[in-house]
């Protein structure tokens, strides 16, 4: 029998090209292989130019065999860290590739701590990381010292796996023990039925206990080895150069090219200078690619975004042909100073700011074609989950340029994609620079305003998103005058954006009236503007479907509901996030209405699909969990329903906190539960905690207040009127 021979071991990776210059560094590759067998992490700082980011690739590609997957993330802007995340599980196909960047994360986490042996790699980290336990992992920074804490800021990576409460839940209930059956959401539709609400599990751990390997120059010996792979004949004496590998291989570029003295570097930034100074005079099409590289990010660039639209730039690289572009890439290689890969051209830090230097005031001007070029090769629609890999890829080039309209849609994807920490750091930051910079009234900045609202909106803080889109009613009322233009359509269809998102901060803050009438005008302005089937007009329908809901009209919204559900199957499919949560209200509505066995199929189905596509302990799927246990209570299975409200409670509290409004409903629920089953005592302790923090979040006045006073009072009748234990004082602490 002939032996077996093993196929070759496949690692998941998107590693860039190996540096063909890498020269010594001994003693700190075995620093780092130390630091992560120790403990798994390790930071690698130093200055821009000291070789950060040579070392962690030299180091990835030797150990390659010792991994599943390899991955390369760009982590100078934290909020993006998530969306590459996601992509890794695509691509080892832990994640199908049509679901949000929360599950995409818990399938990568689910592999990992099964015993999946990755390494990630961030590349210029600023912000203090959170990072999967059980991987691998290594940072370059430019000195630890200089990680920002952003404890107030989180980012999608830092919310996968859920954080523990600082004060439990009702003293004195016992907490109840993990089942095999999840969770489910209050008796009431969703409190944001977009699909903008999605919040990833947290299992990050902070990142602060990392082992330093700290990065010094290259030594001498090593310096003249890398001269001599890169110049013919005795290596040149460059003493003024220094040590530091940049510098070096910058100025071993230039003495290859044959034509420039070694007297002529007399600094280690002179190379880079003269580089510069010989492709303008030499290859001006080469030097206006350049200016563009350096005005985008320094992530990498894929190459079709130029090819794809150079008839959008000047001459002389405007009228390049897209076969002839890729000489000018060579040219821009040669002279060391532009890496290429297969996901595109890299652009060392230190190069774009030397060419940023020379534009000048020019600079600016520069910055709009490369914005231009950006805006061109995004995806035309961000809802497609086939495009998001393109727009991971985009994004820092979006941020880099500065163009509003692409910035915007930017946004706009990251909801998409359930990342709304990451939608409202990356909103917060552009609504302020562009507050300041146009007013409060241009309409860049209203538009960004109501998308930072929405992110308020599904993170659970109505009042931001209230005060965000407060003239939303008087914009309403101003009709263009002329339709038929492509700006006043849009201006108006964003008019009632902003005019449906206050409907729903009012609806949430309690005053379920006032959020029919305003949704009441936002869908019949949207049927009147965009139609019935689109996404905007759906929405709209299902804000007004809530509102008639909790006025007792289930009838009404039960008709509007079915509908709705239908067209979104039809028009958005039927696991689109907007299509599941209309599905989701239904179930709700047909529950209220007693339909129990239509409402249990729809929310079994409801379920499953949002598993799949938003993860398990996403808040919408928890929500599906919660219906299913009301289901459950009104068919009279009253044993599991309190069970499954049990653990909606323990997963709600872990996830989204003891005062979220989503889990006082759970522990609304549960109380109702436990009295029904005799359990009057834990049921008053857990109704006397639930309207001491509704009081202390909602106020008084709210509907779901009035509720726990209402089953309070009942359970005290049920207790012989047993006076109210002494209250304790309301947690004055900020939501996290």
């Amino acid at each position: 029998m002939s032996d077996a021979v093993s196929p070759p071991h496949r690692v998941v990776s998107n590693l860039p090209s190996r540096d063909t210059g890498f020269v010594g560094r001994q003693a700190e590759l075995t620093r780092v292989r130390t630091a992560l067998r120790a403990s798994g992490r390790t930071v690698i700082a130093g200055p821009s130019g000291i070789g950060r980011t040579s070392l962690s690739l030299e180091y990835a590609h030797r150990s390659a065999d010792e991994y599943d997957g390899i991955w390369w993330l760009t982590a100078s802007r934290a909020e993006l860290v998530g969306g590459q995340l996601a992509q890794a599980a695509y691509a080892a196909g832990l994640a199908d590739p049509d679901v949000t960047d929360p599950a995409a994360l818990e399938a990568l986490a689910n592999a990992i701590a099964g015993g999946a042996r990755w390494l990630l790699i961030l590349d210029d980290v600023v912000a203090e990381p959170w990072l999967p336990p059980g991987a691998h992992v290594i940072l370059t920074v430019a000195a630890l010292g200089t990680l920002e804490t952003r404890a107030e800021r989180e980012t999608e990576v830092a919310s996968v796996l859920p954080r523990r409460p600082e004060t439990p839940m009702a003293p004195g209930l016992p907490h109840p023990p993990e089942t095999s059956a999840a969770p489910g959401p209050p008796h009431q539709p969703e409190t944001d039925a977009s699909s903008d609400d999605a919040v990833a599990p947290r299992w990050f751990d902070s990142a602060l206990d990392f082992g330093e390997s700290p990065l010094g120059p290259l030594r001498p010996e090593d310096t003249a080895s890398l001269l001599r792979q890169r110049v013919p004949g005795p290596p040149p004496e460059l003493a003024e150069l220094g040590d530091m590998p940049f510098a070096v291989s910058q100025a071993a570029a230039l003495l290859s090219l044959g034509d420039v003295p070694d007297t002529a570097l007399t600094s280690p930034t002179t190379g880079t200078g003269i580089a510069i100074d010989r492709l303008d005079r030499d290859h001006p099409a080469a030097a206006q690619l350049l200016c563009l590289c350096a005005v985008l990010a320094s992530s990498p660039v894929p190459v079709d975004l130029f090819t794809r639209s150079l008839n959008l730039l000047p001459g002389p690289l405007g009228g390049v042909s897209p076969q002839d572009f890729y000489s000018l890439i060579d040219t821009l290689t040669s002279y060391g100073l532009v890496a290429t890969g297969v996901d595109g051209l890299r652009t060392h830090p230190l190069v774009q700011e030397a060419v940023r230097v020379r534009l000048g005031a020019a600079e600016d001007i520069c910055r709009s074609y490369a914005g231009s070029l950006v805006t061109a090769a995004l995806p035309p629609d961000s809802d497609d989950p086939s495009s998001w890999s393109r727009w991971v890829a985009l994004a820092p080039h979006v941020l880099a340029t500065g163009s509003r309209p692409a910035a915007y849609r930017l946004v706009l994807c990251l909801l998409r994609r359930a990342s709304p920490h990451a939608a409202r750091t990356m909103a917060a930051d552009l609504h302020a620079s562009w507050l300041a910079a146009l007013g409060l009234d241009h309409p860049d900045t209203r538009r960004m305003a109501v998308a930072l609202a929405r992110a308020h909106q599904a993170l659970g803080e109505p009042q931001a998103a209230l005060i965000l889109t407060a003239p939303a009613e008087l914009d309403a009322s101003r009709r263009p005058a002329a339709l038929d233009d492509a700006l006043a359509l849009s201006a108006r269809q964003e008019r009632l954006r902003r005019l449906d998102t206050h409907a729903s901060a009012v609806t949430a803050l309690g005053d379920a009236v006032r959020g029919h009438d305003l949704h009441r005008a936002a869908l019949a302005g949207c049927l009147d503007v965009l139609g019935s089937d689109h996404p905007d007009t759906l929405r709209a329908g299902r804000g007004l479907a809530r509102c008639r809901y909790q006025l007792g009209s289930h009838g009404a919204a039960g008709d509007l509901l079915s509908d709705i559900v239908d067209r979104s199957r039809r028009v958005l499919g039927p696991d689109h996030p907007d299509t599941l949560s209309a599905a989701s209200d239904l179930a709700v509505t047909l529950t209220a209405s007693g339909v129990h066995t239509e409402a249990l199929a729809l929310c079994s189905d409801t379920l499953t699909r949002r598993r799949r596509v938003l993860g398990s302990a996403h808040p919408h799927t928890l929500a599906s969990w919660h219906s299913l246990a009301t289901i459950r209570y009104a068919m009279g299975s009253r044993t599991e329903a309190r069970r499954l409200y049990q653990d909606v409670l323990s997963r709600r509290t872990d996830l989204l906190g003891p005062d979220n409004p989503d889990t006082l409903r759970t522990a609304h629920s549960l109380s109702i539960a436990l009295l029904a089953g005799g359990a009057v005592l834990p049921a008053r302790l857990l109704l006397d905690d639930t309207l001491d923090r509704l009081t202390h979040t909602l106020g008084t006045a709210h509907p779901l207040t009035a509720d726990v006073r209402e089953t309070r009072e009942r359970a005290l009748v049920r207790m012989g009127g047993m006076p109210r234990r002494p209250r304790r004082p309301a947690p004055r602490r900020g939501r996290r």
